[in-house]
């Protein structure tokens, strides 16, 4: 009789805790929410190149709700950049804290500094002898872009220029932290520490100013598979002098990994440098003379270096106010060497270029529910007929207009479409799905990642059933034998 009682309790037990997880249970991949490639709950990245930059910053400045700091090189009054001016305009008039700070050394900045003050934004020009060649832009203390684009008509509408959005408060703070240093005293270098913020597979550290040329050394040091490097500036001295021997160290790294590295320079004071990296059997080749390519990107293996230093003595050391992230990441990285294969093959301007982003990487659903995910398209190539190719995927049901072709009027142009997703009624716990957007050639491409938790905390009666009538039965037959 004790032992039957005593495997009543036991089965009691079981039965109980079958019940608990099966109302706990979670039927996403390995129980938990994956590890995102490109995003995730608390950090997220964008690539811009190209004509993606302009709609994208737009966008953010136009929905803006509390700050929006802009630290530029170049600050022009022109169209299409006018347009980004009236947007910063407009932010400040419905209350926005709007403030901008450029380079004082650039004469035709004063068109684009005397339009803000007449729109009533607060702008301070930079006339140390710091060079500010920053191209930073941070929006509510959640977002920043960094990258190589000047608001200049040549930087948003012909050159070749690479950046990224990063979505991730910390790294927000640590560049508004930098802004608020420039705007107090721009004379002198910003005290700060280098952060860095991991999630999942991705990594995003920041360097600035004196710190970028040891980054930039780390992490050419550890290319081991690929080097890839685009530099508008890459200069090399014969006989180097205090600083100068920065740059000369740079292009000799390139040199010992010469097997594995690739160069793209643009003609611009980058002579010495061709020619010493010719000369010592690197693959290197000047763009096309009808394009300025206006990069600084360094890409080894999975990890990318994007930012505004080009590789000169004056950007390498304390002289010149810079701004830079280091990206761990391999679609990123893929990413920005699939673009930067398509400048190595062509010499020219990359017609398709996948741009896109979205305003959330998270959202909660029902049972059964059909959400809406919206999706912000730009071609950042230089064609006009511009298509983009679709395709979702993950581990629900998801479907859009795989195909999409229109005509571009302007920089702006791009198009808003839904991805519908479909939860199943049965649905409980966390799910993955994710957009990949190819251009034309399908050659450059770049998947977005989203998560959804689907709220079920009451399980259907019927997925549990089978379990109440086994535990049952065995209970009955227990109870008879203590009968007997």
């Amino acid at each position: 009789m004790r032992y039957a009682k005593l495997l009543v309790l036991i089965y009691a037990f079981i039965f109980v805790t079958s019940i608990i997880y099966a109302v706990n249970f979670n039927p996403s991949e390995g129980g938990e929410v994956k590890n995102l490639s490109t995003s995730s709950n608390e950090l997220f990245v964008v690539p811009i190149e190209n004509y993606g930059y302009a709609p994208m910053l737009k966008h953010l400045i136009d929905n803006a709700t509390e700050s929006v700091y802009v630290s530029m090189e170049i600050l022009s009054d022109y169209e299409p950049v006018k347009t980004l001016l009236d947007s910063l305009i407009a932010a400040h008039n419905r209350g926005v804290d709007v403030k901008v700070i450029c380079e004082g050394d650039i004469s035709s900045n004063k068109y684009g500094v005397q339009y803000l003050e007449n729109g009533g934004v607060e702008v301070k020009v930079d006339n140390t002898q710091k060079f500010i060649h920053t191209k930073m832009v941070v929006i509510d203390g959640k977002v920043v872009y960094v990258g190589s684009h000047n608001w200049s008509p040549y930087a948003l509408g012909k050159n070749n220029e690479y950046g990224i959005l990063i979505f991730n408060s910390q790294i927000a703070d640590f560049y508004q932290n930098y802004f608020d240093s420039l705007w107090k005293d721009s004379s002198k270098i910003p005290q700060l520490s280098c952060i860095s913020q991991s999630d999942g597979e991705l990594s995003v550290k920041t360097t600035y100013d004196g710190y970028t040329y040891n980054a930039l050394k780390d992490l050419i040091n550890s290319a081991k598979h690929r080097l890839y490097i685009s530099v508008y500036t890459m200069a090399y001295y014969s006989n180097p002098e205090g600083n100068e021997t920065l740059v000369n160290n740079l292009v000799n790294e390139i040199i010992e990994k010469r097997d594995i590295a690739k160069v793209v320079l643009d003609d611009h004071d980058s002579d010495n440098a061709y020619n010493y990296l010719q000369d010592n059997y690197v693959s290197v080749e000047y763009d096309s003379s009808s394009v300025t390519t206006h990069l600084k990107l360094v890409i080894a293996d999975d990890t990318v270096y994007v930012g505004d230093a080009n590789w000169d003595y004056g950007y390498l050391d304390n002289e010149t106010h810079t701004v830079g992230v280091i990206i761990e990441n391999k679609t990123v990285a893929d990413f920005f060497a699939n673009y930067f294969l398509q400048i190595w093959k062509y010499k020219d301007n990359p017609y398709y270029i996948p741009d896109g982003f979205v305003d959330k990487w998270s959202f909660t659903a029902s049972p059964g529910e059909e959400l809406d995910i919206n999706l912000f398209l730009a071609n950042g190539g230089y064609k006009n007929d511009s298509s983009f190719y679709l395709i979702p995927g993950g581990n629900l049901n998801a479907s859009l207009n795989e195909n999409l072709e229109w005509y571009r009027e302007n920089v702006y142009d791009w198009r808003n479409e839904t991805m519908k997703v479909e939860i199943p009624d049965n649905a409980s716990g966390y799910y993955t799905v994710h957009i990949t957007l190819y251009g034309q050639d399908k050659y450059i491409n770049y998947t977005i990642y989203f998560t959804i938790y689907v709220e079920n905390s009451v399980p259907e009666f019927e997925s549990f059933t089978p379990l109440i009538i086994a535990f049952t039965i065995i209970f009955a037959i227990l109870i008879k034998k203590k009968d007997d």
